[in-house]
């Protein structure tokens, strides 16, 4: 009798341990992915105006993309080159010197937001359409992240803008 007791004892704590450990991956993927889906709007720090416009420089500039903060230690600063193409010789036959970055300021961001489509619906397509298809893009980004990464913009990057700014409820109507 008392050898059942021990089995059932060890089934049940077993059973109790596997529950736990269930709740708290539970709780680790809902808090990582709401904040990593662009989900985590800190509402004491953003409450948009209503100009898409101003939000949207207040978001990339003074919020400083937090969209992706848990990316890398989140966003030092976001670099571009502008043109992009460098590799169509010249009419003398020689090619261009590269083109320098240049790190984004205030006034730069207040450019990429009132040329670029930030309404969220839209924002995916047209940050890719700017950013990454090689055949519209205008300008090559690159993102410098606080641990000292950096990298190009993906796809993810403007799937986590988008999430971040419905979320928020800015530029919900294009202004």
């Amino acid at each position: 009798m008392f050898l059942c007791n021990v089995i059932y004892m060890q089934e049940y704590s077993f059973l109790i341990y596997l529950f736990i450990i269930f709740i708290i991956l539970f709780l680790i993927y809902h808090q990582v992915n709401e904040n990593f889906a662009g989900g985590a709007v800190d509402k004491d720090k953003f409450n948009p105006t209503g100009s898409c416009i101003n939000d949207c420089v207040y978001a990339h500039n003074d919020m400083n993309l937090p969209w992706l903060d848990y990316m890398n230690n989140g966003i030092d600063h976001v670099e571009y080159q502008e043109p992009v193409d460098n590799s169509v010789p010249l009419s003398n036959g020689k090619y261009p010197p590269e083109v320098p970055w240049k790190r984004f300021t205030r006034s730069k961001w207040v450019e990429h937001c009132s040329k670029i489509d930030h309404t969220p619906s839209n924002l995916i397509k047209s940050h890719y359409d700017a950013y990454l298809n090689p055949d519209t893009k205008f300008a090559t980004l690159r993102y410098v992240f606080r641990n000292g990464v950096v990298v190009q913009p993906t796809p993810l990057f403007y799937r986590l803008e988008s999430d971040w700014f419905k979320n928020s409820g800015t530029c919900a109507i294009q202004n």
